[in-house]
């Protein structure tokens, strides 16, 4: 986002904590009952950078919300000092949610919101920053443009953190850097492999999200048996570490990661629960996910479930790069929490994850 006329400065972050956190590399979904959904903000915007204020701050607020959606109880449980709670409270007292529900039915609920404060940060001059103030911002998931401008410097580093020399006179040298092959640095292909009978529809939405977020090259590998190693005969499923397993010698040459594709419900074991019905599972970091479009097609709402199925891959994907769980609201790296339904907020990259990318300096 583009603020206050600063190009690329990180901004407020808007956090929903979730209660519990369970193990990084799984997106979760069971079938449990009652079936809870958490409130869902649908206005409201976080509080500016208060006037006078100094450093950085987080404050975290508790709100109750009521069947309805509005707000009618909010209390600071992490002071980030009086010139910025105070913004806070006056700014959440006004959200409107989409109210919690239990089995479809509007309920009550309490929630924690963190708001994180970082003052701006003007951009350092360059020769071609005069072009690029209002500069339109790049898609999800695309690299920030380069100014384009000659540097001062001998080096200049692009936010994809590849390094290009430059001579004297602000001329590419001849042992210039290569362009990088993706938006991230160091993976350029990700194989996507099918697992049994997949259709191509499902296969062309994983590789096509894959390509647009992260700018991989994306090779489509012919179609496998899942492996009867990984055959779960108590519940007649199949297990998502073993099938990882498998992946990970599969790794064509010229691939860097590997994202197993199935149309078959996969689990885990997480915690106490032995054998736990899961989206997806992934190294973190490491070459080898696997996601299932099962779950994808259950209690199916305004987003469908092709749709759900890219965002599960662009999460798990995510991890074999090495990014955990996110507590953003909506950030495509949310963990499930235990419910599909939570993919449905699920709509970008958070500026956290960016960073955590190089996409963010």
């Amino acid at each position: 986002m583009n603020t206050d006329g600063h190009r690329w400065l990180r901004p407020r972050h808007l956090w929903f904590l979730l209660l519990f956190a369970p193990d990084a590399g799984a997106q979760e979904v069971e079938q449990d009952e009652p079936v809870l959904v958490a409130p869902r903000l649908v206005e409201g915007e976080p509080p500016p950078y208060p006037e006078g204020a100094a450093g950085e701050a987080r404050v975290v607020v508790s709100l109750v919300i009521d069947e309805t959606g509005r707000v009618v109880e909010a209390e600071i449980v992490e002071s980030g000092g009086e010139a910025f709670d105070l913004p806070v409270l006056e700014r959440v007292r006004g959200f409107v949610f989409e109210p919690a529900t239990s089995d479809g039915e509007a309920i009550p609920a309490r929630i924690r919101m963190a708001f994180g404060f970082a003052p701006p940060r003007p951009v350092e001059p360059t020769a071609a920053s005069s072009t690029n103030v209002g500069a339109a911002e790049p898609p999800q998931g695309a690299s920030p443009p380069d100014d384009g401008g000659p540097s001062d410097s001998p080096t200049t580093t692009t936010t994809t953190t590849t390094t290009t020399t430059t001579n004297g006179d602000g001329g590419q040298a001849q042992d210039a850097a290569a362009e990088p092959c993706s938006h991230v640095p160091g993976v350029c292909c990700v194989a996507v492999q099918p697992l049994g009978d997949v259709p191509a529809e499902e296969v062309e939405a994983v590789a096509g999200a894959l390509r647009e977020m992260y700018g991989f090259e994306v090779r489509v590998l012919d179609p496998v048996e899942l492996p009867q190693s990984a055959w779960y005969e108590p519940r007649q499923r199949w297990r998502a570490e073993l099938l990882n397993d498998f992946l990970r010698g599969r790794v064509p040459e010229g691939c860097d990661r590997i994202a197993g594709l199935t149309t078959k419900d996969i689990s885990t074991t997480k915690g106490d629960v032995e054998d736990w019905g899961i989206l997806g599972l992934a190294d973190m970091p490491g070459p080898a996910c696997v996601f299932s479009y099962y779950r994808c097609r259950r209690k199916v709402h305004e987003v469908p479930p092709l749709e759900r199925l890219r965002r599960v891959a662009i999460h798990e994907v995510g991890h074999t790069l090495g990014l955990p769980h996110c507590p953003t609201y909506g950030c495509f790296l949310e963990d499930a929490g235990g419910k599909a339904e939570t993919i449905d907020r699920e709509t970008f990259l958070c500026d956290v994850c960016r960073e955590r990318l190089g996409w963010i300096e």
